[in-house]
């Protein structure tokens, strides 16, 4: 990772508006932070609690879904639901009465769909590997 920090340090001093090499050890640990941070989350979402996670994309915006809680309270979880809703649904580019009018998903019906897909195409695989 020093390699890299290294490697980074002139392109990051290039983009500074003030040169001068005194805060080099400042820049270099600015620079291993941001890479600990990029490291942390990219191995999140790779293993994240669920498959889904950053695979899924909104059809009718474009935005991604996310998973979020609902009814979740510190002592009484009686209504606590996990579901699936475009990360835009409440706004989008800036407009918070226009958001994404997308439904909700729960992770069955996700995982219904998928199936649904996956099976298809491995009852038509012998026409998917012809046409790769």
């Amino acid at each position: 990772m020093d390699n890299l920090t290294e490697h980074l340090l002139p392109k990051v001093k290039s983009n500074l508006i003030l040169q001068h090499d005194e805060d080099d050890d400042l820049l270099r640990s600015t620079i291993r932070a941001a890479l600990d941070y990029a490291k942390e989350y990219q191995h999140r979402q790779r293993f994240g609690a669920s498959p889904f996670a950053t695979h899924i994309v909104c059809g009718a915006c474009g935005g991604w879904y996310g998973k979020k809680v609902w009814g979740s309270y510190k002592e009484d979880k009686t209504y606590r639901r996990e579901i699936w809703q475009c990360n835009d649904k409440y706004s989008r580019l800036g407009k918070p009465a226009k958001g994404c009018k997308t439904p909700t998903l729960t992770e069955d019906d996700i995982k219904e769909r998928f199936l649904a897909v996956w099976n298809g195409m491995t009852e038509n695989r012998e026409n998917l590997i012809a046409d790769c």
